[in-house]
């Protein structure tokens, strides 16, 4: 998935139709496989984009809900995905996937960091919108788990993130990350 041309931010990645996976791209001898442009867009698409719209959240109305926001670090950049328009959104091309808490032999072919509003004052009204949040974040990433596995891919989470993951991701105030997960196509040893 190296788009040269397409290395600085706000360049945008549409994502091909979503039919079917294709298999892992594999790098030179040693190195970790990738995850192939249609994986990574069925993945997305089957937990962001169609199932999150199918199944939708029902606790609060939508304006009172925090927006649930879904990055996706790869090798050539951290990307913030679209889910209206199923496309990707370079945010940075640096390689920020060592600042996810999980590790294994090799970095992660894909990381997803689920990202949502912070907590302002840590109100009543707050801790329900926030809970919901979190909420949200988990139970995306148990579709992605289960994508994956249907996928023949490995998927782990972490809330343990570097600090300074926002700002790398150059998240406005009010955001903050509350997951990562870890997207491989084969086992790895985590950590």
């Amino acid at each position: 998935m190296n788009h040269p041309a397409e290395r600085t931010p706000g360049a945008t990645i549409p994502l091909p139709s979503p039919r079917a996976a294709a298999s892992p791209r594999h790098a030179a001898l040693g190195a970790p496989p990738t995850l192939s442009l249609g994986q990574i867009s069925t993945l997305l698409w089957n937990v962001f984009g169609f199932s999150r719209h199918l199944h939708g959240r029902a606790a609060l109305p939508r304006q009172q809900r925090p927006e649930l926001k879904v990055f996706a670090l790869l090798p050539e950049g951290a990307y913030r995905y679209e889910a209206e328009p199923h496309r990707l959104v370079l945010v940075t091309p640096a390689d920020l996937r060592a600042l996810v808490g999980l590790r294994g032999a090799h970095p992660a072919a894909l990381d997803l960091v689920y990202v949502t509003e912070g907590a302002p004052g840590r109100d009543e009204s707050w801790e329900e919108c926030g809970t919901l949040a979190l909420a949200d974040a988990e139970h995306a990433a148990r579709h992605v788990a289960d994508q994956c596995a249907a996928q023949g891919l490995v998927a782990g989470t972490t809330h343990h993130l570097a600090g300074r993951l926002g700002a790398a991701l150059a998240l406005p105030p009010g955001l903050e990350v509350v997951l990562a997960q870890r997207v491989d196509p084969t086992p790895v040893q985590v950590s």
